[in-house]
Order: C-alpha cells, then sequence, then structure tokens
C-alpha cells in the first residue's frame, strides 16, 4: 500500500563510511583458514559509535560473537588466551582463540520485533521515559535492529498518532541508531476503530505499510468478524493476528487460526508464550501452531523492563533447536523484514489442516454454541 515510509527499514548493511569492517572481516577468515575458531569481541572508545559496531557484528553472523558492552576494555575470558588486538580509528578491537570451541554459539542474532509497547504514558507500556529508553536499550543488546512500538488502540487507551510520532522520534534521539524505531498499533477490533481506519489506514499500519496488528477481545469473537477481515484485505491490508495463544476464545477454538490464516490473515505469536513465561496453555497452543505452519511471526509484546522484556534471543535459540535455524530466521527476521519495508511475505510453509477434534464442530457451529 502506498504512503511513505521510514527509508531505514533494511536491516544494516556493509560499513560504508569506512573500511574497518572490511580489516574484521579479513582478520577473522584469516584466522579461520589458520585452523583457528574466531570468537570476536568489539569495544568502542567512542560511546556514540555503538550502533557503527553493532552493524558490523550483523556483517559477521557466520562467527561467534560475544554481546557487545559498553565498556571500554572487554575480557574474552577468565583463562587466557591468544589475543590479536589492534586499534583502528577510534574502535579498539579484540580477537581471540577459543581453542575448545567444538562448535560455534552465535549470542548477537539480528531480529525484528513488530510488536512492544516502550512509548511511556500512552498504555500500560512503558511508564517514564526513562523505561522507554531502558526497553530499547535491552532490545539492542538482545540482538534486536528494529522494534517497532505498537501502542494500544482501544477504548482504554485512547490512540493519538500524532502524540506517538513526536515521542517516538524523542526516544529515538536518545537511544542512538540501535534500534530503530518503527511505529505501528495494536489495533483492538470494534465498530469505530474500523471506521477511523478506513479513513486514515496508515496511521495504524506497521510503519506505514499495509500489514495491520489485529486484537482480538478476550471475550468472544464478533459475528461478522469474517467479513471486517475481507473488508480490511479489499482496503489493501493485511491482518495479523497478535497473540492468539493467550486468548481464551482461541484457547476454546483453536480451530479458528486456521480458518483465518487460509483467508488471508497472518499470526503473531509472544516469544515469551513460546519459551513458556506465559503458561502451559499458552505454550502447547504455541508449539502446536508453529508445527502447523500457522505462526508467521514472533514477537516480544514488550511491556516492561522487568517482566515482559524486549527480548527474543531466547525464543530464536528454542525455534532454531527445534525447528531448525531457516524456520528461526523466517520468523524473527525474514518475515518481519518484509512487513516493515511493505514488500510481499517470503515464501511461506503451506498450513497444516488442523486435527480431528479441531474439525469436529465448524466454525458457523461455534457461534451457534455460545
Amino acid at each position: 500500500m502506498g504512503g511513505e515510509k521510514e527509508n531505514e527499514g533494511e536491516v544494516p548493511s556493509p560499513l560504508q563510511a569506512s573500511g574497518l569492517g572490511s580489516i574484521i572481516r579479513t582478520l577473522v577468515l584469516n584466522l579461520g583458514q589458520s585452523g583457528i575458531r574466531p570468537f570476536l569481541i568489539v569495544s568502542t572508545l567512542h560511546s556514540n559509535s555503538l550502533a557503527h559496531l553493532k552493524s558490523i557484528l550483523l556483517e559477521l553472523t557466520y562467527c561467534s560473537f560475544n554481546r557487545l558492552h559498553r565498556s571500554p576494555s572487554v575480557r574474552l575470558l577468565e583463562a587466557r588466551a591468544m589475543q590479536y588486538n589492534f586499534l583502528y580509528s577510534g574502535f579498539e578491537i579484540h580477537i581471540s582463540e577459543i581453542p575448545d570451541v567444538q562448535q560455534p554459539v552465535l549470542n548477537f542474532i539480528p531480529m525484528i520485533d513488530i510488536h512492544s509497547h516502550p512509548l511511556w504514558q500512552v498504555d500500560d507500556g512503558a511508564e517514564t521515559f526513562e523505561d522507554a529508553v531502558a526497553m530499547c536499550q535491552i532490545a539492542a543488546e538482545d540482538g534486536i535492529t528494529h522494534l517497532v512500538a505498537t501502542p494500544h488502540c482501544n477504548y482504554t487507551y485512547p490512540f493519538n498518532p500524532e502524540t506517538n510520532r513526536q515521542k517516538i522520534a524523542e526516544l529515538q534521539s536518545a537511544v542512538g541508531e540501535v534500534p530503530k524505531l518503527l511505529l505501528g498499533c495494536d489495533f483492538h477490533l470494534s465498530y469505530d476503530n474500523i471506521q477511523r481506519l478506513v479513513e486514515t489506514p496508515l496511521d495504524f499500519t506497521i510503519n506505514r505499510s499495509s500489514y495491520l496488528l489485529v486484537e482480538f477481545p478476550d471475550q468472544f469473537v464478533p459475528e461478522q468478524l469474517d467479513r471486517v477481515f475481507y473488508d480490511v484485505q479489499v482496503a489493501g491490508l493485511t491482518p495479523i493476528i497478535t497473540h492468539p495463544e493467550r486468548n481464551p476464545v482461541f484457547a476454546r477454538k483453536s480451530g479458528l487460526l486456521h480458518h483465518w490464516v487460509t483467508h488471508g490473515c497472518l499470526a503473531q505469536v509472544t516469544a515469551q508464550s513460546y519459551t513458556g513465561r506465559f503458561g502451559a496453555p499458552a505454550l502447547r497452543l504455541a508449539e502446536a501452531w508453529l508445527e502447523e505452519s500457522l505462526v508467521h511471526f514472533l514477537a516480544s509484546d514488550a511491556h516492561g523492563t522487568k517482566f515482559r522484556r524486549p527480548v527474543l534471543s531466547e525464543c530464536y535459540r528454542k525455534v532454531a533447536e527445534s525447528m531448525g535455524e531457516e524456520t528461526a530466521e523466517r520468523l524473527l527476521k525474514k518475515n518481519p523484514e518484509a512487513v516493515i519495508n511493505d514488500m510481499p511475505m517470503p515464501l511461506q510453509p503451506p498450513p497444516l489442516r488442523p486435527t480431528k477434534q479441531e474439525r469436529k464442530h465448524s466454525w458457523f457451529s461455534f457461534f451457534s454454541r455460545r
């Protein structure tokens, strides 16, 4: 869908300002050819260069990386190891041999989070500006390159696009270049909201794209929802159903998700649901739906710095271990990247049919039984 979007929607590319990335790459490759498994850590002598250094790490994902630390000196191991240290254009770089590493462990995984609540005092997310900054720092340290702020739009929290734009600009200025902050909306399905959506859709979509996060009521599913989704899609928008695994309606009738996914909707599961933080029922649904290829995104739905944090790496590792690296990258990087750049979704595995138990009652019989 048309509209002006951020130009910075792409994952950071090779460095353009200096040859530092090439020098690091050459050193790493030379060490690898010498039989050394390289473990690269980078520290900065200038705090405003932190984002620059992180973009280097994104280029070198074939190596094992320690997370960036903000201190000007970083120690790799308690035990001594062969050190390759040099200074270039204000950057202090340490490359060290780790003789006993059998398989590289990637700690810095570039990921994109399409659902979070870091804007302060607009909903039940960050309470203060300091909380918002801390959330962004947590996200960056976890490997999140792009963070979409998605304030609620419902009867409890009024949604003001201009206020949101002002706040995200202020927040971006405070946190620097990483993570790149984008705007969206946690759009609650209601008659009034749908009228606003029809009038100004780009105020609600992710990064002014054609993708819209859609939040369901907890108590019921509107009977005309098939028609609503059809009208939304005719308007050129793609609904992304948010955290269905935490919704009581989907818990009672999990086959609903298959119905809407096969009718053009996408689905986003909360990362912490998949790692067990929201309890056994949410975990079971998240795992089942991933196995059935009904999930297109895993996002943090972060609301703070303590309990619901903007962290995705634990989820990424679990997906990679259980379903393969390709699936993890698709759900936490490639699919979100298509969304923030308003591109067509990459080819997805076809959704599997619901189990016999889920097919027992039809979609329309669900409403007749309520």
